[in-house]
């Protein structure tokens, strides 16, 4: 963890940490959960309004397709007043998934949950972040880099109806989003 702790403060040495004034749009992609996001930049009063959006799908073992769209609000305040650095956020959080339903009155293993028919639902979630944003990468004023960690939790919906997944991890209460290999463009 050390290493990993030091990497991250050699490699972000190397950018700065604010945005330029004239820049107030950006879009970026993160690598490690697969999303775009759109985002706006107030550079008055040193917040960004960013909006994600992500489709997944899968093929079980029994060939059962499960798919999640989600659509985020993020409010993200930088705790320098200006745009880069570290910062605070709260979030929003819509999303859509379907699946074969777990039959939970059965026992269940890793390997095989039993189906009970189809699931579908809409739930929607509240949450809060912290992260940090780096600007200027690799000599280009535009590109940035951005880590953060999302925890949250869903307030209207069912959870723990899904069989099975890597889409499993979308239909638990709690939503937990790190954000490691998030690169954008600022324009």
């Amino acid at each position: 963890m050390k290493k990993v702790i030091l990497l991250f403060v050699l490699v972000s040495s190397l950018f700065s940490d604010s945005l330029d004034k004239d820049k107030k749009w950006g879009v970026a992609i993160n690598l490690l959960y697969p999303t775009l996001s759109a985002s706006y930049f107030n550079h008055e009063k040193g917040y960004e309004i960013e909006v994600p959006i992500a489709y997944m799908d899968e093929t079980d073992s029994h060939y059962e397709k499960t798919k999640s769209y989600t659509l985020d609000v993020h409010y993200v305040k930088y705790t320098s007043g200006e745009i880069g650095g570290w910062y605070y956020s709260g979030f929003g959080r819509l999303t859509y998934i379907e699946g074969a339903k777990t039959d939970t009155s059965k026992v269940s293993t890793i390997l095989y949950h039993p189906r009970d028919g189809h699931y579908k639902d809409t739930k929607f979630a509240l949450g809060a972040g912290f992260g940090y944003k780096k600007f200027n990468l690799f000599g280009n004023r535009s590109a940035y880099w951005s880590a953060g960690i999302n925890l949250g939790a869903y307030v209207i919906g069912d959870h723990d109806m899904l069989a099975n997944g890597f889409l499993y991890w979308d239909d638990k209460a709690f939503v937990f989003n790190i954000q490691v290999l998030k690169f954008g463009y600022t324009f």
